[in-house]
C-alpha cells in the first residue's frame, strides 16, 4: 500500500485507487488530486511534480522525487528520476540532488555528482568533481575528492582541532608555532635549540625545514 496526501476533490477522499498495479490510499482535503506514488511510495502536497518512485518518500508542493529510495522533503525541491538520483536526499526549498547517493540540505543547495554532499544555503557541487562536499553559505567544491567549506572571500576557522597523530591528520597551531619559531637561528650541523620545551636539532642550512624535533 502507497500513500498520496494533498489537495482532492471531496469525492475522493479515503478512496483508495490502483497505480501501476499497486494500490494507494487517497488522504486530503479539496481540490486537485495528488499524483500516484510507485510501490512503497509516499506524497505528500499539492501538486507534487514527480510523485514518488518506488520506496521513496517527496514531502512538499511542487517536490519531485521521482528517483527511487529517495527522500525529498521541501517546495520546488528534487530526486529526480531525470539525473539517475536514486539514494538520494533533497531537504529544503528548490533543493536539488542530482545524481545518486547525494545529499543536499538547505536551500537551494544543489550536488550533481555521485555521493557529493551539499549543506548550506546555497551550496553547490558541479558536475566536474566527483566526491565532494560543499558546507556553508555559497560555497561551491573545487575539485575532486575535496571538503570546502568556505569562499576565497569568506575563509572560515576551525576551532578545537585536536593535534594530528596520523600522517594524514591535520595539524593546529600548537604543532606549528615551536618549529616556526626557530626560523631565525642561524643553523648549524648538530645544534640543538629547546622551543616551547620541545627538543630541536638542526642539521644543515639556516632553513626551518633542517630542524627536526628531538623524539625518544
Amino acid at each position: 500500500m502507497t500513500l498520496a496526501l494533498g489537495f482532492v476533490s471531496p469525492g475522493q477522499l479515503g478512496e483508495v485507487s490502483i497505480a501501476g498495479g499497486s494500490p494507494y490510499l487517497v488522504t486530503a482535503f479539496a481540490g486537485a488530486a495528488p499524483p500516484a506514488p510507485a510501490s512503497g511510495g509516499i506524497c505528500i502536497g499539492d501538486s507534487t511534480a514527480g510523485a514518488a518512485g518506488n520506496s521513496s518518500i517527496a514531502i512538499g508542493y511542487g517536490t519531485d522525487g521521482s528517483a527511487g529510495y529517495s527522500v525529498v522533503i521541501g517546495s520546488a525541491a528534487g530526486a529526480s528520476s531525470i539525473y539517475g538520483a536514486s539514494n538520494a536526499v533533497a531537504v529544503g526549498y528548490n533543493t536539488n540532488a542530482e545524481a545518486s547517493g547525494a545529499v543536499c540540505i538547505g536551500n537551494s543547495a544543489m550536488a550533481r555528482t555521485a555521493n557529493s554532499i551539499a549543506i548550506g544555503n546555497g551550496a553547490f557541487v558541479n558536475g566536474w568533481y566527483s566526491n565532494s562536499i560543499a558546507i556553508g553559505y555559497n560555497v561551491s567544491s573545487t575539485a575532486s575528492n575535496q571538503m570546502a567549506i568556505g569562499t576565497s572571500t569568506q575563509l572560515i576557522n576551525i576551532a578545537f582541532v585536536a593535534p594530528g597523530v596520523n600522517p594524514t591528520d591535520a595539524v593546529n597551531v600548537s604543532q606549528i608555532t615551536p618549529a616556526s619559531a626557530i626560523t631565525a637561528v642561524p643553523a648549524k650541523i648538530g645544534l640543538f635549540a629547546v622551543v616551547g620545551g620541545i627538543g630541536y636539532m638542526s642539521i644543515g642550512t639556516a632553513s626551518a625545514a633542517d630542524w627536526h624535533q628531538i623524539t625518544n
